[in-house]
C-alpha cells in the first residue's frame, strides 16, 4: 500500500447542499480495508437515522 498525506480541505470531494466531504484514504487505495473522509457539515444538515449492512461509520469530531 501506497502511503500519502492528503491535506485539510484536499482530496476527491463530493459537494452536496448541506454536505461537502473529501476523501482522504479510499478503499481502492487501501485494499478495502477503509475509507476515510473529512466531512464539512453545512448548517442546517439532517441525516435520518439509517443502518449500514455492509459497513461500520465511526465519526469523530474536532
Amino acid at each position: 500500500m501506497k502511503q500519502q498525506i492528503v491535506e485539510p480541505g484536499q482530496g476527491p470531494d463530493y459537494d452536496w447542499a448541506k454536505d461537502h466531504i473529501f476523501v482522504k484514504s479510499a478503499l481502492d487505495w487501501t485494499n478495502g480495508r477503509v475509507t476515510v473522509v473529512e466531512d464539512m457539515l453545512k448548517s442546517g444538515f439532517y441525516l435520518a437515522r439509517h443502518h449500514h449492512r455492509v459497513m461500520t461509520e465511526i465519526f469523530y469530531i474536532l
